[in-house]
């Protein structure tokens, strides 16, 4: 956690002015879940004074241990979306932003240790970014235990992991980790600004920036330190933006740079799922340059998936680095849907499809006339988004007009189909 302070008292006078006595803690960071989603507006002054290790004893002094064992946004999720959540005297948002979400190996807390509110990185456990095997930007909730709230990456849904956690939506509440809480978000699922491959990898936040306040110089010599000086010198390369949309026929890639040194330009790469990376093209650089730099790359792609794009920035001697992926899903359906089955009727065998616009728990089974399910396709399998075929034979079932029931999420769909032997 970390801390901003200030002198208690500022004079006023008609000669200057001036900041005395001692230093205060007026802010503090820490767990965006407790910033944000906890913490009323009352309260907040009081919390961004406290240190950590204070929480717990002074919420209860208060006599305020509601805001978070029955917090205000989880009431307003049932309120006014009709979300089902956990009910007052909930414990899981005291474990998880006091302790961390509990998994085997991780946040055993030990005798004696005062749980407290703050950010926590478990270095035994490999850090994960984009494009590892088992990385989810949903953090731990996605199965990934290197992520949110266990830990914190610029990459990881902060939003919509908190909203989610409001909601029940984790192993702590499992009655409630299910559909439609475990689908909560803010709908947004891409950042604006690219992060940075070097400190300090937040992006430039305003639209009309174009230039850096401050450009490295290096030193003639290898020893010494870096100086750093108000519009001079050149810089490394810069990737402020890195966007992909989908056009016909293909992806479009673009890319801006504040900067650039030595670049030669970019390779691109592109790869499906976790297949192995395949370089797609090359995009020549500027070279050495302190302006905004725009590119653009079209990929013709001819199948349907969810696509992973990378740039690999080349320098002039042939050094090359790995920049953060991006993600784009090409081909994938715009609703749900359960579509005709083929054939209808059928002897002895017949095809169901359905079709997924996002990531989702399916569950697809058939019934007969008396509302018995005679088979069990998919029971609650996590899919990713696009179009899912699978045979149903139904040899050892007698003539008859059966029902199709898919569920995926919120969304539920049936139809008769009519086995003839």
């Amino acid at each position: 956690w970390s801390t901003a302070s200030r002198r208690s008292m500022r004079t006023l006078s008609f000669a200057d002015t001036s900041s005395t006595g001692p230093m205060v803690q007026v802010s503090r960071l820490g767990h965006g879940l407790v910033n944000e989603f906890v913490f009323p507006t009352d309260l907040k002054d009081a919390f961004n004074g406290l240190k950590p290790q204070n929480d717990f004893a002074t919420l209860s002094s208060l006599g305020r241990l509601d805001i978070v064992t029955d917090p205000e946004f989880a009431k307003l999720l049932k309120a006014i979306y009709g979300i089902n959540v956990p009910p007052a005297g909930r414990t899981d948002i005291i474990d998880i932003f006091l302790k961390g979400i509990r998994v085997p190996g991780m946040n055993l807390r030990p005798a004696g240790v005062q749980p407290a509110e703050m950010l926590r990185m478990n270095v035994a456990v490999a850090p994960k970014g984009p494009g590892d095997a088992g990385y989810s930007n949903m953090g731990v909730i996605g199965g990934d235990i290197a992520g949110y709230p266990n830990g914190r990456r610029l990459a990881d849904d902060l939003t919509d992991i908190s909203i989610r956690v409001m909601a029940g939506a984790t192993p702590l509440t499992p009655t409630f980790n299910v559909s439609p809480n475990k689908q909560l978000g803010d709908g947004v699922d891409q950042n604006d600004r690219f992060f940075l491959a070097s400190f300090p990898y937040v992006g430039t936040p305003t639209a009309g920036f174009t230039k850096p306040l401050t450009q490295r110089v290096e030193p003639a010599n290898a020893t010494g330190d870096n100086n750093f000086v108000p519009g001079a010198g050149v810089v490394p390369v810069e990737l402020t933006s890195f966007r992909a949309s989908k056009v016909d026929g293909g992806v479009s890639l673009e890319c801006t740079t504040a900067s650039e040194k030595n670049n030669a330009g970019f390779v691109v790469q592109r790869r499906l799922n976790s297949s192995d990376w395949l370089q797609v093209g090359f995009v020549p650089g500027a070279g050495t340059t302190v302006e905004q730099k725009r590119y653009g790359f079209t990929d013709r792609v001819a199948q349907a998936g969810r696509f992973s794009y990378r740039l690999v920035q080349r320098d002039l001697d042939g050094t090359e680095t790995a920049l953060p992926t991006i993600e784009i899903a090409v081909g994938v359906p715009a609703t749900f849907s359960l579509m005709p089955a083929s054939p209808n009727p059928f002897n002895p065998a017949t095809q169901l499809t359905f079709t997924l616009p996002v990531r989702s728990q399916v569950t697809l089974g058939v019934y007969n006339s008396l509302g018995q399910q005679v088979k069990t396709i998919l029971n609650n399998q996590l899919f990713e988004a696009g179009t899912q075929q699978f045979a149903f034979d139904a040899s050892s079932l007698p003539t008859g007009t059966y029902i199709v029931r898919l569920t995926a999420g919120k969304f539920v769909a049936t139809q008769r189909i009519t086995l003839m032997k």
